[in-house]
């Protein structure tokens, strides 16, 4: 993993939400859902960083439990970034796809980049949770 500063973090966090804003597509645009997933994950570690008092990825990493939870693939484990910040009150279920795979919160970025086949009604339900979780870190950025 390549470190991140935080003021880097939140740039990006705010430049995909831009982006993810301005996207003329649809639910069924990937690209519309990855922008979404990557804004969450860079201002999730940014409020990370604020809580543990530290300036880079690379101190998360170093951050005891917080960091072997967010080691290698989990890095993405926009659920546990949650947790760890004591943020209960979003729902953010497994994905059934259509390949009888499931995808957890910290694979949906995996299923939106390689265009997996999902029921689109539950990946509706995740989006419109994905957003309140935009906008509550918006307001804590």
């Amino acid at each position: 993993m390549i470190p991140a500063k935080k003021r880097e973090l939140e740039r990006a966090f705010r430049k995909h939400m831009h982006a993810f804003r301005s996207v003329t597509g649809s639910h069924v645009n990937f690209s519309y859902k990855l922008l979404l997933f990557y804004a969450i994950e860079c201002g999730l570690k940014v409020l990370l960083l604020k809580e543990i008092d530290k300036n880079s990825t690379e101190d998360i990493l170093k951050h005891g439990i917080l960091g072997e939870k967010l080691k290698g693939a989990n890095g993405h484990n926009i659920k546990y970034m949650l947790s760890y910040l004591n943020c209960g009150q979003f729902v953010l279920p497994h994905l059934e796809c259509k390949n009888q795979s499931q995808a957890s919160p910290r694979d949906y970025n995996q299923v939106w980049r390689y265009g997996i086949e999902v029921e689109p009604d539950k990946e509706g339900a995740i989006i419109a949770e994905l957003k309140k979780i935009a906008e509550w870190i918006e307001g804590r950025i």
